[in-house]
């Protein structure tokens, strides 16, 4: 009898069993073994929930490693390697079903203390701790956690009545938020206020990556969604902007988004209309009265 300790395993096992039954009533099926996937092995994109993602986070945070990891190994699989195998196999061999493939990593294990030497290189200060004194503080971390903010990573407001006056609200409420990454915010009645309100927020919120602002009328929701892209996107080098109504205030955030940004190599903003700004201190202020 094999028993299976890990609760992923056993799942693993169980969709298996399933597909090789579906094989026996004659339905073409390929069972592909995978292992433990990493990040991609160019951008370093990631699963942020998987358990090594977030023992590596904690660690950062923290400054600190459980002691009896520091000689442990991982045997992990860059995503896009495992992805360019699966498809690879699947155009080499003209005859694959009923087959059983294992895509692991040959060429050894990532060690644990060359992840937190580079994290050492990277300026994080790093020290061993105890088993039990790890504990203690990953469970004071995770309390101080649960008081103040959850876990909120995706936010849809799409197809609502948000107007300028909401979209402040919600930036400020935003505007230090550590989990957040994905922010639908279209279709919505959010105009130019709204949308520097938004923009300004996201100065300072560092995780966002994702922000949808098409929909509204504000044609600053444009470049503030654009703006955000080019400052989480390391890996984007060329952006159309062509006939988006683009006016001296949105370059502005486009421009502020670029500062920073070493990978964009074209930026194509032939033929941008050029608009009149509004008064925005006129804006603000029917805002302060209907407060």
């Amino acid at each position: 009898m094999i028993f299976l300790l890990r609760s992923l395993l056993q799942s693993k096992w169980v969709a298996e069993k399933l597909i090789v039954k579906a094989s026996r009533c004659g339905i073409p099926v390929v069972i592909y073994r995978l292992g433990l996937i990493c990040g991609d092995s160019r951008s370093g994109a990631c699963n942020q929930n998987d358990l090594y993602t977030l023992l590596f986070d904690a660690m950062m945070k923290m400054g600190c490693y459980p002691e009896t990891a520091f000689h442990s190994d991982v045997n992990g699989l860059p995503v896009d390697f495992t992805v360019n195998s699966i498809v690879n196999l699947s155009k080499v061999q003209s005859d694959v079903y009923g087959n059983v493939y294992h895509v692991v990593n040959l060429n050894g294990e990532i060690r644990f203390e060359d992840v937190i030497e580079a994290m050492r290189q990277c300026g994080v200060e790093m020290k061993s701790v105890c088993d039990e004194e790890w504990r203690m503080k990953v469970k004071a971390i995770a309390d101080e956690n649960s008081r103040f903010e959850c876990t909120l990573t995706t936010v849809n407001l799409s197809f609502n009545e948000i107007e300028d006056i909401g979209a402040q609200h919600l930036a400020n409420t935003l505007r230090n938020h550590q989990t957040l990454t994905i922010l639908d915010l279209s279709c919505n009645q959010i105009g130019n206020n709204g949308a520097q309100h938004i923009n300004d927020a996201f100065k300072e919120n560092k995780t966002l990556i994702q922000l949808d602002l098409k929909g509204n009328p504000g044609h600053y929701c444009r470049t503030v969604s654009a703006a955000i892209q080019i400052r989480n996107d390391k890996t984007i080098n060329k952006i159309d902007l062509r006939w988006k109504s683009i006016d001296d205030i949105g370059m502005k955030f486009l421009t502020d988004a670029l500062i920073n940004n070493e990978v964009t190599s074209f930026l194509d903003t032939h033929e941008i209309e050029t608009l009149q700004q509004p008064n925005l201190d006129q804006t603000t202020k029917s805002f302060e009265d209907e407060k």
